[in-house]
């Protein structure tokens, strides 16, 4: 691109990668290529959820016409978004209902991921079928990228976001473990090394879609509802506007928790499996399942927190930064939130080939912090939602006890759920203006 700052490739065109780029498109003089694995652009995944916090993110880089996908709409209103049950009875319980400032909005994945690819820009060239191999650094400064095809290119900054098997976190955590154990740091090029490859949360996930009006008596909700039961529990939330049902059973056994996981991630499921575990459920949320046809079988892997998102000309984002349990909705708005401050940075006019290793040390300090606590927050609510924490121990040996630790283990879940609604990203992306505007003028 005549004209053109600097040359970004970004690997992978999931939510993050996706995001990043219609970000971009707002700077002319910043040259964005999208280098995506699969032959066309293909969502995994069925339902995703927006937080206030992130909703406001997304319409400050023009994507507000996302809206016209939801199951409701926007609203800066209070509003019921999540009611918690324990059914792991037949007479299930509501025990906490969660209200927010602000709308959780649900999306079908491909609805979202589909608007998306529509706003980004011409001159934002996508080549599919490139899976990225390794990168090498030239002595130009340029980050050479080779693929499986054998085929190669150039850049001056790489932005890894090609998910939690990312090849780009893999190369620059060998590049950076090298680093430090030339230097004779050996503890740290072990934190470095053991955060490459996914580990195992001990979690399986059944998705599966459920057409409203196949479910019997079922009343129409704009908010999802939570079933919890010991070692299970149970998202069901409304999507495609209101027509679909996106039910995600979680079963965890933490024993087994960074234990290899033997078979593929993802497989198909026994339809019986499920509803034989559940079988003394409340009818509600089995009159659910007896519709879930073709459910899949997900094995749950998280990254280990990373001591660095990015330096030299290489970034991670989303998934490849910081993959997260699923408990608080927030991989993929965490993977936005990374997008949204990237191209800040990347889009002012003090950026520079000069100012970049700035602007990468200053988004590793404005968000490798807060991504991780939300890491930390969703697998605590793992264990909330599971019924496996020490703080609220609900086995039924103290049946009398249950009612006040269930009110208990409510608050806990709203407490450690506030930030998505009661905090914004503007005055992150504030400082980080603030902090490029200081290093720039030096």
């Amino acid at each position: 691109m005549p004209g053109a700052k600097f040359k970004v490739s970004v690997c992978g065109g999931g939510v993050g990668g996706l995001t990043f780029a219609v970000a971009m498109s707002r700077y002319a003089n910043v040259e964005v290529e999208i280098f995506e694995a699969a032959s066309e652009f293909s969502p995994i995944g069925a339902g995703i959820g927006i937080w206030p916090r992130v909703w406001k993110a997304l319409t400050s880089i023009g994507l507000s016409s996302l809206a016209s996908h939801a199951s409701s709409q926007p609203s800066n209103d209070t509003v019921r978004t999540l009611v918690f049950r324990k059914s792991d009875w037949e007479e299930g319980c509501a025990f906490c209902e969660m209200f927010t400032t602000g709308t959780l909005l649900f999306f079908h994945r491909a609805h979202f991921h589909e608007e998306l690819v529509k706003h980004l820009l011409p001159s934002c060239q996508i080549q599919y079928s490139k899976r990225l191999k390794t990168y090498n650094r030239l002595a130009s400064g340029k980050i050479e990228l080779l693929f499986d095809d054998a085929s190669t290119t150039t850049c001056d900054l790489l932005v890894g976001a090609d998910g939690i098997k990312s090849s780009v976190r893999r190369t620059y955590l060998h590049e950076q473990a090298q680093k430090a154990s030339k230097a004779g740091h050996t503890d740290a090029a072990d934190i470095l090394l053991s955060a490459v490859d996914p580990v195992w949360t001990g979690t399986v996930a059944y998705r599966a879609l459920v057409p409203v009006a196949k479910v019997e008596g079922y009343v129409p909700r704009e908010h999802g509802i939570q079933y919890l039961g010991k070692d299970m529990a149970i998202i069901v939330y409304p999507i495609a506007k209101g027509s679909m049902l996106n039910v995600v059973a979680y079963q965890t056994n933490y024993s087994l928790a960074e234990m290899p996981f033997e078979g593929p991630w993802i497989q198909d499921a026994d339809e019986d499996e499920l509803r034989t575990a559940l079988s003394g459920w409340e009818p509600e949320i089995r009159n659910i399942l007896r519709h879930m046809t073709k459910p899949t079988k997900w094995a749950i892997h998280t990254v280990r927190p990373l001591p660095t998102f990015g330096s030299g000309g290489v970034v991670l984002l989303g998934d490849a930064a910081h993959a997260m349990a699923p408990h608080q909705g927030s991989g993929a708005g965490q993977a936005i939130e990374d997008a949204c401050v990237l191209a800040e940075l990347l889009g002012h006019p003090a950026a520079s080939l000069d100012t970049l290793p700035d602007i990468l040390r200053i988004y590793d300090a404005l968000r490798r912090p807060f991504a991780l606590d939300i890491a930390r927050r969703s697998y605590q609510n793992g264990r909330y939602l599971s019924m496996n924490h020490e703080d609220f121990v609900l086995d039924g040996s103290e049946v009398e006890e249950e009612p006040k630790r269930l009110q208990k283990l409510g608050q806990a879940l709203v407490e450690n759920w506030k930030w998505a609604w009661t905090t914004s990203l503007d005055g992150v992306i504030q400082e980080g203006i603030r902090m490029l505007e200081h290093v720039s003028q030096k």
